[in-house]
């Protein structure tokens, strides 16, 4: 039982190293790995063949960029991002997971920053959704306020329980329930 164990273990790491090596070569000659940022469709010529390119999805761009324009347009600071996502979802359109991500200019990520190419250049693998310019005024118009002196997120309606306390084990960002009747 102890060989097999350890026979296993073995061949693990092996798997488990494969797997990295692909990861970086993947990398660095620019192909995308994993799923594609929302807004976007990975294009397989052949059903269940590599990806030949990056494309903008038919629906969730058009529903990304409307959500964009949303935001920036409101002037009276009640359209906000959670508001949008909360539309979306009784719309039963899936909704973006960061709305701000370098990824929406069409760059190649990895670990929520853009892959770097050998010329010291972002590497671009898709149209963008939105210029760098709008990506700054998203910034700019969805960045907490000041009240007091003390700073504080833009207005919560309802209650966010276990942010900050529970993580996925997935994807590593923080957990929240929100959308319960009867409170805020």
């Amino acid at each position: 039982m102890l060989i097999k164990a350890l026979g296993a273990q073995l061949e693990h790491r092996a798997i488990k190293r494969r797997v990295q090596d692909e990861t970086e070569r993947a990398r660095r000659s620019g192909q995308p790995k994993n799923k594609p940022s929302y807004g976007y469709a990975f294009v397989r010529l052949t059903p269940k063949g590599k990806v030949d390119h990056v494309a903008l999805h038919p629906v969730a761009s058009k529903e990304i960029r409307k959500v964009a324009s949303r935001i920036l347009a409101d002037q009276t600071g009640e359209i906000t991002v959670s508001r949008e996502c909360a539309r979306l979802t009784r719309e039963g359109v899936l909704t973006p997971h960061d709305l701000l991500a370098e990824a929406a200019l069409g760059y190649l990520m990895h670990g929520k920053k853009p892959v770097v190419g050998d010329d010291g250049r972002r590497m671009k693998i898709a149209p963008e959704l939105w210029s760098a310019a709008t990506r700054r005024a998203l910034i700019e118009k969805t960045k907490p306020t000041q009240y007091n002196g003390k700073e504080s997120g833009r207005k919560t309606h309802g209650l966010t329980l276990l942010a900050g306390i529970l993580f996925c084990g997935t994807c590593g960002e923080r957990l929240i329930v929100n959308g319960l009747k009867g409170y805020g």
